[in-house]
């Protein structure tokens, strides 16, 4: 597993109920090549580009996955001053996402927009009170956006044909 950690007001507020992971201390074997900078931890390979556009691209046993390129990472300042953290990965062609919790829809989220974030929902139509900031392909890997803020997901629709993931 890596960890990739993107963060926004940091240290601003008390932390809040985020889902505890295994943080053991795993060191990866780091090497470079002319191209990226590789860091492989049993199967899983994580490349950083080094010429021509920047992006990080994750591999499971030679076979890509997914990346984020130039643009990819972003911080967000509305009209308003409210200020954001987006994501976006790559997604490859056939490649469905399945998950973000219970709620209403089809079981295959591609197409669609999701607002993830557990409140109680009562009885209104289209929410729901078990949402998951975690989702996984069908290529393989998983993504858990670990916050109990308002994630927002979009997941090649009209918006964007990758993985895009914005949040507070």
């Amino acid at each position: 597993m890596f960890s990739v950690k993107i963060s926004n007001h940091r240290g601003s507020r008390a932390a809040k109920a985020v889902f505890e992971l295994n943080r053991a201390i795993i060191k990866p074997l780091s090497s470079e090549t002319e191209d990226y900078y590789s860091y492989t931890s049993s199967l899983l390979e994580l490349r950083i580009s080094k010429n021509g556009t920047w992006g990080i691209s994750f591999y499971y046993s030679g076979r890509f996955l997914t990346s984020t390129e130039l643009g990819g990472m972003a911080h967000i300042i509305d009209s308003e001053g409210n200020t954001y953290i987006r994501e976006q990965l790559t997604l490859s062609e056939g490649e469905y996402i399945y998950g973000l919790g219970e709620m209403p829809g089809p079981i295959v989220r591609n197409g669609g927009s999701y607002d993830i974030w557990n409140e109680d929902a009562g009885m209104r139509m289209g929410c729901s009170a078990k949402t998951t900031p975690f989702f996984i392909s069908s290529r393989g890997y998983g993504v858990l956006v670990n916050t109990p803020e308002l994630v927002s997901f979009e997941i090649g629709n009209e918006a964007t044909t990758d993985i895009s993931a914005e949040g507070t």
